[in-house]
């Protein structure tokens, strides 16, 4: 996925799974709003799989054990970091 439909991704995440954190974003200056959007849809996709969600409603296709949930959210944060997009 380019940076560019990654960012807008995390525009429709943060825009669907919570309007008052959407709204919010809106005050800050656009160099920065990029950031809280992305970091928004990263806490919401860790929060999602921990919980069996997908924008927090429930998802049955999404459980898994917690040891293999875990694992699978270090290996996209690692990959994440290296510039790898998912």
């Amino acid at each position: 996925m380019s940076s560019d439909r990654l960012l807008q991704a995390s525009r429709e995440t943060i825009a669907h799974g919570s309007q008052s954190f959407f709204t919010a974003s809106l005050l800050l200056p656009p160099r920065i709003r990029a950031s809280a959007h992305l970091l928004y849809a990263w806490c919401r996709h860790c929060d999602d799989c921990v919980d069996g969600q997908t924008l927090g409603f429930a998802d049955e296709s999404q459980r898994r054990s917690s040891a293999e949930v875990l694992e699978h959210l270090v290996q996209q944060t690692r990959r994440a970091l290296a510039g790898e997009f998912c």
